[in-house]
């Protein structure tokens, strides 16, 4: 029981040493900005919405609907980029080679071709950061963009491989 108590106490302490923005409570840490996504390709896919999901052909029952659920998917824009996998550790790369993490180095282990796909979707550039399936405008009060257009952009913008080269 101590231990757990000790534990929580520690979680506690660093997630307010964390809300403070760092140790001294001076100003917050800004994240690093990744580049954003380039949306370079482009296809149409399908969304399970109840499943939260993208389904392939083999995983609809009808070509409409989710073989898990049984529901109505919805057809959506999908970003795909390439990337390279190794095979033994999972390390990715952006182009094709031999994998150069410490375990795979030496033997010399050729990367395999893979492809990431992820739904494309409208972002608010304010405070709100909602998102939609739709081109709108935001319409939060309080958000920072009100009234302004929603951003195109993909799911996993500015997370490897979705990110500009």
């Amino acid at each position: 029981m101590m231990k757990f108590v000790a534990g929580a106490m520690t979680f506690l302490w660093a997630g307010a040493v964390w809300a403070q923005g760092g140790r001294g409570g001076g100003e917050p840490v800004k994240p690093v900005e990744q580049p954003k996504c380039d949306l370079k390709k482009i296809e149409k896919g399908k969304y399970c919405e109840t499943c939260a999901k993208l389904r392939e052909k083999e995983e609809l029952k009808d070509g409409w609907n989710c073989k898990d659920c049984s529901n109505k998917v919805k057809e959506c824009e999908l970003c795909i980029k390439e990337y390279w996998e190794c095979p033994k550790c999972k390390a990715t790369a952006f182009k094709e080679g031999v994998c150069a993490a410490d375990g795979c180095k030496s033997e010399k282990v050729k990367l395999e071709k893979r492809f990431s796909k992820c739904r494309v979707l409208f972002r608010c550039k304010g405070t709100c950061m909602a998102t939609s399936d739709t081109k709108k405008k935001c319409d939060n009060k309080e958000c920072s963009a009100k009234g302004k257009e929603f951003e195109k952009s993909c799911e996993e913008s500015g997370r490897p491989p979705h990110v500009k080269k």
